[in-house]
C-alpha cells in the first residue's frame, strides 16, 4: 500500500477535527441554525429517494403486468431470489 493513502486519511482527520472545533467555537443560534437546515435538507434527500424508490417499484409492476396479464400467474418467486 502507499503511503499517500494513510497521508491523505490523517490530512482528511485533521480537517475533520478542525470543522469540529470550528463548530464548538459559533454561536448557539448560529449551530441551531445550521443544524435545521442541515436536518430538512436530509429530510427532503429522504423523501426524494423513497418517491424515486416508489417509482421504480410501480414501473417494474407495470412491466410484469404487461408480461403475465390478468388471469395469469406472476412468477413472484422468480424476481424474489
Amino acid at each position: 500500500m502507499e503511503l499517500k493513502l494513510f497521508t491523505d486519511l490523517i490530512d482528511a482527520l485533521g480537517n475533520v477535527a478542525g470543522g469540529a472545533r470550528a463548530l464548538v467555537n459559533m454561536p448557539r443560534t448560529e449551530r441551531e441554525t445550521i443544524r435545521r437546515a442541515l436536518d430538512e435538507t436530509y429530510r427532503l434527500i429522504d423523501t426524494t429517494l423513497n418517491m424515486v424508490i416508489i417509482r421504480l417499484g410501480d414501473i417494474v409492476l407495470q412491466g410484469l403486468q404487461r408480461r403475465f396479464p390478468a388471469g395469469g400467474a406472476l412468477p413472484i418467486n422468480k424476481f424474489i431470489e
